[in-house]
């Protein structure tokens, strides 16, 4: 029975951590293009780096949580960075994290708008209205949300995969530029996610409470995101002129059923939702962990201002957030791995 409790703990933790990584990015191929892809074979390498900083990175932040006893993201970057300079990485992150929760609304309301025809913000209020439900009940909340979307989001893209007929040939031949940043993006893209996760895997690190536990489902999250970007990077590397294609899977599906194309905007919303609550909680919990304000409140307060926010373009959001903090990331990795 002991036995099965604990492979649950490690499934739903495993859920939590790979659905709170992913995103709309994710699912389209644009993330694994601009980071990996777009590097030839040097991206395989890349995915690899990013899959070892996932797994080590997600355990060490976990396992330093539950050791320093610090139950939110605020006195878990103090205790690594210090007072002064935590305080200002704390800063930084909830704005990064509300940055990208209000393009995980605004990716909605564009995917409604272009894909099914409909007003952009059925999609914002339709995401909102869900996750504050989902998410007024907790991490169990979070649990369930993962619980449902990850699988079928592995599902996708394994049959993506299979479709595609991949080979590595398309890898090694492909033309490339700047192939010697391979190492940078993927830990630019490693670091970057984890550093929006770290709202969530305090609380997920107090939640498990063994190191056992904690261990195999960093592992376990951290392999399938690994298997997760290599699925999608072997797809979508036989795409001719790769760079110049805004949405890479909805490429590869033009030949197939309208089923596929309709489950291709599921997952994509998945993935939005997944990552949309994900950010949320985090939030919401750090507001209750530091100043006691409800988290209810919170998460209302929250979801209405970046609905607001949203109206933004979704790609002018992406050109200003992703890499005015990936850097971030990195200083973070750096200390982080001297603790």
């Amino acid at each position: 029975m002991h036995k099965t409790t604990d492979w649950l703990f490690i499934r739903h933790a495993a859920f939590t951590y790979m659905g709170t990584i992913v995103g709309a990015g994710f699912a389209t191929g644009r993330e694994i293009t601009e980071f990996f892809t777009q590097y030839g074979i040097w991206g395989t390498f890349g995915i690899f780096v990013a899959g070892f900083t996932f797994i080590f990175l997600g355990m060490k932040i976990m396992l330093v949580a539950v050791k320093t006893n610090t139950k939110n993201m605020h006195s878990f970057l103090v205790y690594i960075m210090g007072e002064k300079l935590g305080t200002i990485f704390n800063f930084l992150i909830t704005i990064m994290i509300f940055g990208v929760t209000t393009v995980m609304l605004s990716g909605a309301g564009a995917l409604f708008e272009e894909q099914l025809q409909l007003s952009r913000w059925i999609g914002v209020l339709l995401m909102v209205v869900l996750c504050y439900i989902s998410i007024s009940r907790g991490i169990q909340g979070l649990h369930r949300i993962n619980g449902f979307i990850v699988p079928f989001m592995i599902l996708f893209s394994l049959t993506i995969f299979l479709l595609s007929k991949p080979s590595i040939s398309y890898l090694i031949y492909m033309e490339t530029k700047h192939s010697y940043l391979w190492l940078f993006k993927a830990l630019i893209y490693a670091t970057f996610n984890l550093s929006l996760s770290l709202a969530v895997l305090i609380p997920l690190a107090h939640q498990l409470r063994s190191p056992d536990i904690i261990k195999k489902s960093s592992l376990a999250g951290g392999l399938g995101l690994t298997f997760l970007l290599l699925f999608n990077h072997f797809a979508i590397s036989k795409l001719p002129h790769l760079q110049s294609i805004e949405i890479p899977t909805a490429q590869l599906l033009v030949h197939y059923d309208e089923w596929l194309h309709f489950a291709f905007i599921c997952i994509i919303l998945g993935e939005i939702f997944s990552t949309l609550a994900a950010n949320s909680f985090g939030i919401a919990e750090l507001c209750y962990e530091k100043k006691k304000i409800p988290k209810k409140f919170t998460l209302l307060f929250l979801l209405i201002l970046c609905a607001v926010c949203s109206s933004f373009q979704y790609s002018t959001l992406i050109a200003i957030i992703y890499p005015l903090f990936g850097m971030i990331g990195i200083i973070f990795l750096i200390r982080l791995i001297w603790i």
